[in-house]
């Protein structure tokens, strides 16, 4: 990943929690699955926790080569082009 001027994600700390009273929670692996599909996945336990037919989940997963541009972010914030991503095999969503 180097040549596209991405830096790996890096471990930064590790977050202790402390639980008041007994709560299960579902650990979900997905493996290696595209954004797309995971945003989608994501959406649809987003709707069963609301819905409360589901109890907490964690997910763990990995996406391919991705870069995702946020709700207040503009073509001009890239340092790369949309096209040359996609050369690289890098998948882009806005």
């Amino acid at each position: 990943m180097s040549g596209l001027g991405l830096v790996p994600a890096q471990t930064i700390g590790t977050v202790s929690v402390q639980i008041q009273h007994s709560q299960e929670l579902e650990v979900l692996d997905w493996g290696c699955l595209g954004y797309n599909e995971a945003f989608q996945r994501q959406h649809t336990l987003v709707e069963e926790r609301i819905a409360e037919v589901s109890t907490d989940r964690l997910v763990l997963v990995e996406h391919p080569a991705v870069a995702t541009l946020g709700r207040s972010g503009c073509p001009e914030d890239l340092c790369i082009s949309e096209t040359t991503l996609r050369q690289k095999g890098v998948e882009f969503y806005r």
